[in-house]
């Protein structure tokens, strides 16, 4: 998942780390994990729910 590009996300939408991760049905940790190290790897499952919250398919999400 891009840093880059779910961090622009969250800010076009107003979410926070905490409301993406309740609207995700996600830990807040999950969120926080992958912001603060871009290296760490997320499932495809965290990433599916993370998109649908944001509005957008999760490819969206991934590196170009």
């Amino acid at each position: 998942m891009d840093t880059k590009k779910l961090k622009n996300l969250m800010a076009k939408r107003g979410f926070t780390v905490r409301g993406l991760a309740k609207a995700a049905g996600v830990p807040p940790n999950v969120i926080q994990l992958k912001l603060s190290n871009p290296q760490r790897r997320t499932t495809l499952k965290s990433v599916g729910k993370i998109a649908a919250a944001l509005g957008v398919e999760p490819v969206d999400l991934l590196e170009d």
